[in-house]
């Protein structure tokens, strides 16, 4: 009983650890945010983005964080959640957790299902439209 006690302990423990680290990661994600608003609007442009992400200190502390920072237009465009082309702090920050680290299995799964019904779907639209142009032929 006392090792699955001490194994219980260190799940715990260890469970414990990363709730401290990823709220750690998420206050230094809300201090980059306010530092990228310069107008302190509470929403980021594009321009705000990339004028805080050409400064090298900058772009190596995302890097530092797990956050590749080399294209910024990208990197602004994933954060977009709702299309806006205005980056808010919550978008800020689910996108940067979203993004930080490898992919996982349910990402890559809902790409291929996605790729595959877009290619579908673009498929067909190709069939539709070369028999609609034979016909007018």
């Amino acid at each position: 009983q006392s090792a699955i006690d001490s194994a219980q302990y260190d799940q715990d423990v260890e469970a414990q650890a990363a709730l401290v680290n990823k709220n750690l990661y998420v206050q230094r994600l809300a201090n980059i945010f306010k530092d990228i608003d310069i107008d302190q609007s509470g929403s980021v442009t594009i321009d705000e983005f990339k004028d805080h992400l050409d400064d090298e200190a900058v772009r190596a502390y995302l890097e530092s964080l797990g956050l590749e920072a080399s294209d910024v237009w990208t990197l602004f465009k994933l954060l977009d959640a709702d299309g806006g082309n205005l980056i808010e702090l919550d978008e800020f920050i689910s996108g940067c957790l979203r993004i930080k680290g490898t992919a996982r299995g349910l990402d890559l799964a809902k790409l291929s299902y996605e790729f595959k019904w877009t290619t579908k779907r673009l498929n067909s639209f190709m069939n539709r439209t070369e028999r609609a142009l034979k016909s007018i032929a």
